[in-house]
């Protein structure tokens, strides 16, 4: 794993913006698989379906970098991933 994998696998959402707000190119490293299953899993224990357990970031961060990493051209490779980037036209 490399340092940002590391720290997405941590759910340290706020260090991954630091990072990609220092090298946009980082966003080319990220799954989009591990921001689409976080998404769900935010999403889950915000309705109150899920328990999240630590370590665990902010949902708001998450869709935060969702949305850059949206803007900069990362898509979701599947109609589940394509939902959590609401990317409209691939769903």
């Amino acid at each position: 794993m490399n340092e940002i994998d590391d720290i997405i696998f941590n759910e340290q959402w706020d260090r991954v913006l630091e990072e990609i707000s220092k090298d946009k190119n980082l966003v080319g490293q990220i799954e989009p698989y591990d921001l689409a299953w976080k998404r769900f899993q935010y999403q889950l224990a915000e309705n109150g379906i899920e328990e999240l357990v630590p370590p665990f970031g902010k949902f708001k961060d998450l869709l935060k970098l969702i949305e850059i990493c949206k803007n900069q051209g990362l898509t979701g490779l599947s109609i589940p991933q394509a939902t959590a980037f609401q990317q409209l036209d691939q769903i």
